[in-house]
């Protein structure tokens, strides 16, 4: 799951993911769900959960897991 800001249907649509265990791929500083999802403590210690810094970096981090 690449996350690309988004509402309270991509906040519903993470969370899933991330309860799940899919890897979900968060761009740090692209809207409200990102900046929600990485200030809560036990979300950012889910092992699938990969915060990028840009959206350069959130696309390297797609193609390594391949």
């Amino acid at each position: 799951v690449l996350v690309l800001g988004g509402a309270e249907g991509t906040l519903r649509e993470v969370l899933l993911a991330l309860d799940a265990g899919k890897p979900t791929i968060l761009i740090e500083g692209y809207g409200p769900v990102p900046a929600y999802v990485l200030s809560i403590k036990s979300m950012r210690q889910k092992p699938n959960l990969k915060p990028c810094k840009n959206l350069v970096e959130a696309v390297q981090t797609v193609l390594d897991m391949r």
